[in-house]
């Protein structure tokens, strides 16, 4: 035994400082390699990293800082919950259970998101014309076209390859200038709302074509917001190589006689066999819609697996006509080979809707 307890306290006193001599090395060791690592695999490092990952280990180690502080996009990685993008700003929801972040057009937010491939929605969006839907206002507040955007969403989002759905709210002459480059592929729903695609000068349909070829030929749901049956016209010539589900017709304006002559003489846009159409009134009722169908049989047996199927698509979307029990069928043959199913709820308020089929 130690004779005293300065000699056992000498005794540790030399093994901590031994104990620390070897932490030291360690941790230069583990500098050394880090540092020595090639500048790929430190890049492959932090995409392989989540975010909180990212914000640790720039916090740990001086080289992973100069390589984020070089290229900040890697905070954010390649995936974001939400984005919305409007003219003066811009907000970013990086996760679906992380806080909103707002940037002005004035922060170089660019640089964050330029690398994003992946995303579950983005909105672009004039605000006041967003809080204006209505058929006495024309739903446009018609100022946000007035000063062109300098930028299209390209240059901001160069590398971005798939979303899963796509908000739209513009006037078709900031819509054209920018989604002009636009690449990404729309995958669940777009929802589209452009004023005064119809009216020269701004008809350039060239322009709404490129962009539903490139980003929309394999989306499953599109909603048309439609003020009259010319933009709607302009819709489904740009859709026809698409091969959506169900196309969701929304009418700001009494003009559903038109829609459905459209649809009985044309058929449901795009080139899906199966396709389906909801047509549906926002600001009233489908009124003598009866009447429009009085030249088609109708279908007094409608207890047959297809039918029951049109039920439950019709159900699925628009689930405010779930207890909905009394339809009226209808059906015709369609210009393209197949056969077109019409279904009408008793009640008006409900619109009616529409599904092709082959034998």
């Amino acid at each position: 035994m130690f004779e005293n307890n300065e000699e056992m306290r000498a005794i540790d006193e030399r093994k901590n400082g031994k104990q620390i001599s070897q932490d030291e090395h360690s941790r230069s060791r583990v500098s050394f390699a880090v540092k020595n690592l090639s500048n790929e695999m430190k890049l492959t490092l932090l995409d392989k990293l989540e975010v909180d990952g990212v914000i640790k280990l720039v916090q740990s180690n001086k080289t992973f800082r100069q390589t984020v502080f070089a290229e900040p996009w890697r905070v954010f990685g390649k995936e974001f919950a939400m984005i919305r993008v409007s003219k003066h700003s811009l907000e970013v929801q990086k996760a679906a259970n992380m806080e909103t972040l707002y940037y002005n057009a004035d922060f170089p937010i660019w640089r964050f998101v330029q690398r994003l491939q992946f995303g579950k929605l983005l909105e672009v969006i004039c605000p006041e014309c967003d809080d204006r839907l209505s058929p006495a206002l024309d739903a446009c507040c018609r100022r946000c076209h007035r000063q062109d955007p300098n930028f299209d969403l390209h240059k901001i989002f160069p590398q971005l390859k798939q979303i899963d759905k796509l908000r739209v709210h513009l006037h078709y002459k900031t819509f054209k200038k920018l989604f002009a480059n636009f690449q990404a592929q729309v995958i669940s729903s777009t929802s589209l709302s452009l004023h005064d695609m119809e009216i020269p000068p701004t008809k350039q349909p060239e322009i709404f074509d490129s962009f539903s070829n490139n980003s929309l030929k394999f989306c499953e749901k599109i909603e048309l917001n439609c003020w009259n049956d010319d933009q709607y016209e302009l819709y489904r010539e740009a859709l026809v190589k698409t091969r959506v589900k169900l196309v969701h017709i929304v009418l700001w304006r009494d003009i559903y006689r038109q829609i459905v002559e459209s649809l009985k003489s044309k058929g449901v846009a795009g080139a899906n066999p199966q396709a389906s159409a909801l047509l549906f009134e926002e600001y009233g009722h489908l009124w003598g819609v009866l009447d429009l169908f009085h030249s088609l049989p109708e279908i007094i047996d409608s207890k047959e697996i297809l039918y029951e199927k049109a039920k439950e698509d019709y159900q699925k979307c628009n689930k405010t006509c779930a207890d909905i029990v009394k339809y009226r069928f209808f059906r015709q043959s369609d210009n393209r080979g197949g056969e077109c199913l019409w279904m009408i709820p008793w009640e008006s308020s409900y619109g009616l809707f529409v599904k092709r089929f082959q034998d």
